[in-house]
């Protein structure tokens, strides 16, 4: 009996004691480390496919702080994990500026040994854990981390800390599909000014060129492109006096600077003077001038005048320029004029 009134006696004030101490340990400093569910996690196959070998990429966001070590247990996927996997930074795009990428080598599996059979891959971070805070890492291995299983919806959980949190993956029977397009085939030709001039008055005793005329080819066909041209008159005409300057006949590059050939006579020829890829057809090659091929009227036939066999050709450029002769006969007028029409086509 005594023994009882000395313990009721001394029970509050132990009691008091004892909370009194647990309220000052509390105070300077330990607090009770509880735990959570993750704020969010997320775990990436890099290849969702049935049988298919894939890595793993996480991120999550701590929940409370403290802590080191990671776990994620795959065991609901796989237990056959490749010995030696790795953690490091990774390029997907979910982890690009996450904080606290991991790196170095996972030393154990389920903490005992890599390959034991648990399905399960543990690691160390190499800073606590912050809440609220974003952590990835991608999870590699040679030859891919493991080998997915059939297809269905499975789960997998992270644990960071004292947080985890479990989530649902899909393993499908595909996870790429094709895509096709069609480039059409294309050809574009243009004309720069769309007229041309004699460079001064024609003559009887030297040749006279006009300053040229630039065509521009575009084509994606794969053998390339032709030129060909063909006049109006068969030569420059004047409807007022009558009078032709014929054109010489096609078939033969002329040079019409020749005395007593061409000089003096009446002669009218094309000439190309320029390809910047391709070339001028013999015929008509003026590149070092003044020389030139007969056109004929467009109710006749056209000439080739140009080509470029090369696959394909992006702003070729031919100029064409036109040389004439007169005889010292010919009226005078201002109107001796021809129509020249050019015309293109890619050879696909």
């Amino acid at each position: 009996m005594k023994q009882r009134n000395l313990w009721s006696k001394l029970r509050v004030p132990i009691i008091f004691a004892m909370v009194l101490g647990l309220l000052t340990v509390y105070a300077s400093g330990w607090q009770p480390v509880f735990a959570g569910t993750l704020t969010k996690s997320t775990i990436l196959e890099t290849n969702m496919v049935a049988g298919g070998t894939t890595n793993i990429a996480i991120e999550f966001t701590s929940a409370t702080s403290g802590g080191t070590n990671v776990s994620v247990n795959l065991s609901n996927l796989s237990t056959s994990l490749t010995a030696s996997p790795t953690v490091s930074g990774s390029s997907l795009n979910g982890c690009q500026g996450a904080n606290g990428i991991f790196s170095g080598t996972i030393t154990a599996i389920n903490g005992t040994s890599v390959g034991d059979g648990s399905g399960i891959v543990t690691f160390t971070s190499s800073s606590t854990f912050a809440s609220g805070t974003t952590y990835c890492t991608i999870i590699t291995a040679s030859g891919g981390l493991m080998t997915n299983p059939g297809a269905g919806t499975y789960t997998a959980t992270i644990t960071a800390g004292s947080d985890s949190q479990t989530q649902g993956l899909d393993v499908i029977s595909s996870d790429t599909y094709t895509i096709s397009g069609t480039v059409a085939q294309t050809f574009t030709m243009s004309l720069g000014s769309g007229s041309d001039t004699f460079t001064g008055n024609l003559s009887s005793t030297t040749d006279t060129l006009t300053n040229g005329e630039t065509v521009t080819i575009n084509t994606n066909a794969g053998s390339g492109w032709m030129l060909w041209a063909a006049d109006a008159n068969g030569g420059l005409y004047s409807t007022t006096k009558s009078q032709h300057v014929n054109s010489v006949a096609p078939g033969a590059l002329d040079d019409l600077s020749t005395p007593g050939t061409y000089i003096g006579t009446n002669a009218f020829a094309l000439g190309v003077t320029s390809v910047t890829a391709g070339s001028a057809t013999t015929n008509y090659n003026d590149t070092t001038g003044p020389k030139g091929g007969g056109i004929t009227a467009t109710t006749t036939g056209f000439q080739q005048i140009a080509s470029d066999s090369s696959a394909d050709s992006s702003a070729d450029n031919v100029t064409v320029k036109l040389i004439a002769d007169i005889a010292a006969t010919d009226p005078a007028s201002n109107d001796y004029n021809d129509t020249i029409t050019l015309v293109g086509a890619g050879s696909f």
